[in-house]
């Protein structure tokens, strides 16, 4: 089973974790013994240079852009972007370079002023980065999620690290350890636990004592096309939302009737133990994402999104997609890039929101127009700018677009 979900995490699902106010976006306090040194398992920045920003923008965006360059001299096929966080000017970023074939343990997080596009700082980490997502504790204001560890870092003091062990007896799903599509296995909200095991999910106190299962993978549905030859659903990804007074995780089944995938996600009350689940249907044309922004649960599909209000109850279905050329980018149930054809007929990528999917007021700057191979869509985005990735002579350039 574990080399089977290894080989489908990379082809079906990513997770987004995004700036969260629930309780998973918390401070350690101090719940947590033995925490180990500051910089266990990371070098220092200063031990590799950063490189500073570009004196010319890339042609494809002579004024209206920050450009950004995370390294020099690699291929853009070399250069896998993880996640973009922002904090006021400043957007850290975690990615890998590729070095070999099944090689993807050379990560890479760095911070740059979205000003000015220089770089403040940049470390390795030798090992699977999980996830990133914000926190708001003393001077930290965004955490590294690892395999055994969290480290709680500053954008702006590359200096600043706290670092809180994971509990010896959390059993974490071992979900495609070897892809960058790898979600999160566990989140932590200062006072509790919540991980995927093989059997479900669980949720425990900070130390990982008085455990108990929230979700069994066998109380799931078995429709959606799934087989008695695989297994029904699994689910990953846990989320505490609502301060802490509710969990949402996603779920898939990695083989249906028809050799297709699918996917969705349940949210589960803690106090009464109601369920609900919100199915986005099965993979075709394009990808599945599943992720939660704040409070809300967000299933895309190459078809359309459900969007599920953990605070109210309330699900509703809209007519934007996730595929793999022009994603519907989405941000905290809000903020929307999409695709569309201008009054020539040809592509662009617009803000708009997700009430109002089909303004065409507010069109990004046309990557099109660049002497570069063809572009995608935006990469992605953040409270106030959308990214644009190519690679030019002096290696791999991220574009960042202000929109707001």
């Amino acid at each position: 089973m574990k080399r089977m979900l290894c080989t489908l995490a990379a082809g079906l699902l990513c997770l987004s974790l995004a700036a969260c106010e629930s309780p998973g976006a918390d401070a350690p306090g101090g719940a947590l013994p033995g925490s180990p040194p500051v910089t266990a398992g990371v070098t220092p920045a200063e031990s590799e240079p950063a490189p500073g920003s570009a004196e010319e923008s890339p042609k494809a965006f002579p004024e209206e852009a920050v450009i950004l360059r995370p390294m020099e001299g690699i291929g853009k096929s070399e250069l896998i972007y993880g996640d973009f966080l922002q904090s006021g000017d400043v957007l850290v970023c975690s990615w890998y370079e590729r070095k070999g074939e099944g090689s993807e343990l050379h990560w890479m997080i760095g911070a740059f002023d979205l000003s000015s596009g220089e770089m403040r700082y940049r470390f390795p980490v030798d090992e699977l980065v999980w996830g990133m997502e914000k926190v708001s504790y003393g001077p930290y204001d965004y955490r590294v999620l690892l395999t055994d560890r969290m480290l709680y870092r500053s954008s702006t003091d590359e200096t600043a690290e706290a670092v809180v062990p994971l509990p010896e007896n959390i059993a974490l799903l071992e979900f495609g350890l070897s892809t960058r599509y790898s979600p999160c296995a566990y989140d932590y909200s200062g006072n509790a636990f919540t991980w995927a095991a093989e059997d479900g999910i669980w949720i425990s106190d900070a130390r990982g004592e008085n455990a108990r299962r929230i979700l069994n993978n066998s109380d799931l549905p078995d429709g959606m096309g799934a087989t008695p030859d695989a297994p029904p659903y699994l689910l990953y990804a846990p989320r505490f939302l609502c301060n802490g007074e509710k969990v949402a995780a996603a779920l898939f089944s990695p083989y249906a009737g028809d050799g297709e995938h699918y996917a969705g996600a349940v949210l589960c009350d803690l106090e009464t133990g109601a369920r609900t689940e919100l199915e986005v249907g099965r993979r075709t044309n394009g990808s599945i994402k599943c992720g939660v922004e704040d409070r809300y649960v967000i299933s895309q599909s190459a078809s359309y999104t459900v969007v599920l209000d953990a605070q109210t109850g309330e699900t509703r279905k809209y007519e934007i997609h996730y595929s793999d050329l022009y994603p519907d980018l989405l941000l905290e149930a809000r903020t929307l890039v999409r695709a569309g054809a201008d009054e020539n007929r040809e592509t662009r990528f617009y803000i708009c929101s997700l009430d109002d999917p089909d303004d065409r007021s507010h069109p990004l700057p046309d990557p099109w127009k660049a002497p570069y191979e063809t572009m995608f869509g935006p990469r992605d985005l953040t409270e106030s700018y959308v990214y644009f990735e190519d690679v030019d002579g002096d290696g791999p350039w991220l574009a960042a677009v202000k929109y707001r």
